[in-house]
């Protein structure tokens, strides 16, 4: 029923971003079974037109009656926690930021993801309100550009089309989707509870994926898209991090440190004399730099260049590269040093012991 009428004119990039198109449709069913937080859904799409947005009201008609209701994603951090409160306390189902076209980097999203509640003032008074974290997120977007934080965070449904207008696509089954899920409502509510049921009636195996921070999430739809003979969940996450853009130009930062000093030891700042390199230099050299260090960059004000660099580092601060075939810790001295610290890669199988 949902594979041959829902999903039938979809083309979705892989098998497993179809089954993490599934978990979505059921989750909403089952929330209440999962003792846990769960990530966002990326409805993430080749070029504008190939029907995320329509694929997330699909979803939430079949659970709901109604559209999902959508937010534009914000600029800031300080709207970011407001919107996030506003639509956790609207009691809707779904948390859905549509279109996201300025990248996904957002310390506040990124809390509300992985806790099971959520704390903020409430917005016009001074009251602080306290909230579970029962919602399903869902972004859509055109090739996002997410921060390797939120890379982890979310779960890839990507709808690859063959044609450069998709908008202008003729000969689907249900040319007027939503029409048709709207008439055929409960016989589809009634395919996913059987779904699930059948889970139960098996004795509700756990999933054999994971995902960390998601522990509980992944027992539950594994087991009940194994179970149900769908097989792929999660399957992408590999080749989601592969193609992490955030995480491979940090990386590339890593590695030309590695190659500009070694283990040596070096300041955020500038180099102050041509035998001294500083992280600043070496992130200058970069034609690719991270995400993240450019968001903070771009935001400073005129001489702040060293307190973003030392932010930024502070980010990747004990994470090990795997670069040239060594795996290098990043690594900080405890206390400043005539008023700064020290930065310096550690290869790891010398560090601490191990």
């Amino acid at each position: 029923m949902i594979d041959d009428n829902v999903f039938v004119d979809y083309e979705f990039a892989s098998e497993a971003d179809k089954a993490n198109a599934w978990a979505l449709l059921l989750l909403g069913f089952m929330r209440n079974m999962i003792n846990g937080p769960t990530p966002i859904h990326w409805l993430d799409k080749s070029t504008p037109g190939a029907g995320a947005s329509l694929l997330a009201d699909v979803v939430s008609l079949i659970q709901t009656g109604a559209d999902m209701p959508k937010e534009t994603a914000p600029t800031t951090e300080d709207e970011w926690r407001k919107k996030i409160t506003a639509a956790l306390l609207s009691g809707s189902p779904y948390v859905c930021f549509d279109n996201v076209s300025k990248g996904l980097d957002s310390q506040a999203i990124a809390a509300a993801v992985t806790s099971t509640y959520w704390s903020d003032r409430r917005l016009g008074a001074s009251e602080t309100v306290r909230v579970p974290v029962v919602q399903t997120f869902v972004v859509t977007a055109n090739n996002l550009n997410a921060s390797n934080e939120m890379m982890r965070r979310l779960v890839r449904i990507r709808i690859d089309v063959s044609t450069e207008h998709p908008e202008m696509r003729t000969g689907f089954k249900h040319p007027r989707l939503k029409e048709w899920v709207e008439e055929n409502r409960p016989e589809l509510v009634r395919a996913c509870l059987t779904v699930i049921q059948s889970w139960v009636a098996n004795g509700m195996a756990k999933g054999s994926k994971r995902k960390g921070s998601y522990e509980a999430w992944v027992d539950v739809m594994g087991g009940v898209l194994e179970n149900a003979g769908i097989r792929a969940f999660l399957d992408n996450e590999a080749e989601v991090a592969a193609s992490d853009e955030s995480l491979e130009a940090t990386r590339g930062f890593v590695a030309a440190w590695w190659e500009a000093v070694g283990s040596a030891r070096v300041r955020a700042r500038y180099g102050k004399s041509a035998s001294e390199i500083g992280l600043l230099d070496i992130m200058d050299d970069l034609d690719t730099k991270p995400a993240e260090y450019l968001e903070k960059a771009t935001r400073a004000k005129p001489g702040a260049e060293t307190t973003v660099m030392g932010t930024y580092a502070g980010l990747i601060r004990d994470r090990v590269f795997r670069i040239d075939g060594k795996d290098l810790r990043v690594r900080r001295s405890t206390k400043a040093s005539n008023g700064s610290q020290w930065w310096w890669l550690e290869e790891r199988d010398s560090a601490d012991g191990k």
